[in-house]
């Protein structure tokens, strides 16, 4: 019962506290000082699971659960095996546990602790097992068990029709009059049901397989899905629908690697042919900064447009003295589809701009203000030396104005005044203009910022704003102006978005844009307003009679109904609507 203190015995150092001590790591004591054991057999010193006697178990999907029939015993961890033996399903690695014995894996199964139900097709909260429609397509899973449909998918043949619209009176059986849920194209014209009726995208739901689905490409016309030749002119459905893309564009001018180009240079592009007939509709145009690069960050220039099919001219400002471009077209028929992309061709602009020599400051020399007692925003300092704005006189009104920056605006890069008699386009033109447009290019700190600028002017001004681009003509842009107390407006860009006339989101904003009037009242969208002063003029001074004007009108809205009903007819020859549903016109929609 005493302790004899001249005896010791070997005991080792048991760092990970397994009780299996580590051989290399011994102590001479009496007793076993605390982190010490007399067992010297640790394989791993530094894994508590490591250690003799240890079972390992085999996880062969490697999830860290292991198979509870597979192990082996070893003191160190052979590859393969972990220490947890509860695996479920070891050839799954998204199963391990499967809490209601169900033979459903709780990471499968929607009602994991419910032995009786692990499924719920339509997510209606109720499971399969329990529920009478599975898929909520209106057809009982008993009917759709003895037919052809799947009771666990809401549109069995994929063209975008859910199977109890098809099957209308929800019998199981195919019917007069109803389309086939069992098979997408029930006339065998060569186009699927759903889209004989004008099914887009956005009207099917998850049960639509979209790999299968064929979306209508002109929504706007529909096709009887159980007739052939809907309007009975000899060619199927499928093949008056089935379109052919244009051809390639030629591009025309500039000529490949011409130099000297204005800055306002006019593109032109021809060649449009389509094998279907189908008519023009609108063009896009590209122009690039980088040689064979036409991504946002090297684009200039990116529009579609309606009206300017094969010739374009580029923005005021948008282009930079004696630098390289790169430009390519695409032309677009009347169905959207989209001819491949022309050949590029290159550019270079002029190597100075006579308009701005002295001082080269991106303002017109006519233009140029030299007042330096002038100051617009009232801070104290002369407009014309302040480096975040930029000044000019306008040839209307004779007035003063100056663009400052503003929210994540960098820079004023460039302003210049232009006459808005130049834009021959009248279409929404406002009847007056009191100070013509101003034209101004912006830097931006991000591509795709929102950006605001100050307008300051020598008197008052209308509270109307507008904003011409060739993309989408004029426009009333007064919901992006603020008019502030002290006779400023704000005005508001996106990057690459409203407001800015390139089309991309380059971190450039270019903006033709200025004040106007109308001389009828303004439409229930308009913004009300008026102003007086010296920098407005009075809209009479601008304006012809009205009479004239209707004069002038009446045979130009009959020229456009003419016009308008002849390519309906056109139209209704390639893709007929249903009878009784009409086709949507708008007579305005196109300048």
């Amino acid at each position: 019962g005493q302790t004899d203190e001249g005896v010791t015995a070997t005991f080792y150092a048991d760092t990970d506290g397994d009780g299996f001590g580590d051989l290399t790591v011994t102590t001479q004591a009496c007793t076993a000082p605390i982190g010490f054991v007399a067992d010297s057999t640790d394989c791993n010193d530094n894994s508590a699971n490591e250690h003799p006697g240890q079972i390992w178990y085999e996880d062969s999907d490697s999830d860290g659960f292991g198979n509870l029939a597979v192990s082996l015993v070893a003191c160190l961890q052979p590859t393969g095996y972990v220490l947890d033996g509860t695996d479920w399903n070891d050839t799954d690695s998204g199963e391990w546990q499967d809490t209601d014995g169900d033979g459903v894996g709780d990471n499968s199964d929607v009602f994991p602790t419910n032995p009786n139900e692990w499924a719920d097709a339509d997510a209606d909260g109720t499971g399969d097992q329990a529920d009478t429609d599975d898929d909520n397509d209106g057809l009982l899973d008993i009917i759709e068990i003895a037919s052809c449909t799947d009771p666990l998918d809401a549109d069995t043949d994929d063209d975008g029709i859910i199977d109890g619209y098809e099957d209308l009176n929800l019998n199981g059986a195919l019917d007069i009059g109803e389309t086939d849920p069992c098979n997408g194209d029930t006339d065998g014209d060569g186009v699927q049901d759903g889209t004989e009726l004008g099914y887009t995208l956005d009207d099917v739901g998850p049960h639509t397989d979209l790999a299968v689905f064929q979306p209508d490409l002109d929504p706007s016309t529909s096709t009887d899905p159980l007739v052939i030749d809907t309007d009975g002119d000899g060619l199927t459905d499928g093949e008056e629908y089935h379109n052919q893309k244009p051809s390639i564009p030629s591009l025309l001018l500039p000529i490949n690697t011409d130099i000297n180009v204005s800055l306002t240079a006019q593109l032109k592009a021809t060649g449009y042919s389509d094998a279907d007939g189908d008519r023009h509709l609108y063009t896009r145009w590209q122009i690039s900064s980088m040689q064979g690069d036409f991504s946002d960050n090297a684009l200039v220039l990116d529009i579609k447009s309606d009206s300017h099919l094969t010739s374009f001219t580029t923005p005021e400002l948008m282009l930079h003295v004696d630098t390289l471009y790169y430009w390519r077209v695409k032309f677009y028929d009347n169905l959207d589809a989209a001819s491949d992309w022309s050949e590029t061709f290159s550019f270079r602009t002029i190597k100075t701009d006579s308009a701005d020599i002295n001082p080269q400051n991106n303002i017109p020399d006519s233009q140029e203000i030299s007042d330096a007692s002038m100051d617009l925003d009232s801070d104290g300092y002369a407009d014309i030396n302040q480096p975040d704005m930029k000044c000019l006189r306008t040839g209307h009104g004779n007035a003063s104005v100056c663009v400052k920056k503003s929210t994540n605006v960098t820079s004023v890069i460039s302003l210049m005044w232009n006459d808005p008699a130049i834009i021959s386009d009248t279409y929404n033109k406002p009847d007056v203009m009191p100070i013509g447009l101003l034209s101004f290019k912006l830097e931006v700190a991000n591509p795709g910022d929102i950006a605001e600028v100050t307008i300051y002017c020598s008197s008052t001004l209308p509270v109307t704003w507008y904003k011409y681009d060739l993309s989408n003509g004029w426009q009333d842009y007064s919901a992006n102006a603020t008019f502030n107390p002290d006779n400023s407006v704000t005005l508001q860009f996106k990057d690459g978005n409203f407001g800015d006339a390139d089309g991309t989101k380059n971190r450039f904003i270019v903006d033709p844009s200025g004040p106007g009037t109308n001389a009828s009242p303004p439409s229930s969208d308009s913004v009300d307003g008026s102003g007086g002063g010296g920098c407005f003029i009075s809209s009479s001074a601008y304006r012809a009679n009205s009479s004239v004007k209707i004069l002038v009108y009446v045979p130009f809205f009959f020229f456009l109904l003419i016009k308008v009903s002849n390519t309906l007819k056109l139209l209704h020859k390639r893709r007929p609507a249903n009878p009784g549903i009409p086709r949507p016109v708008n007579l305005l929609s196109k300048r």
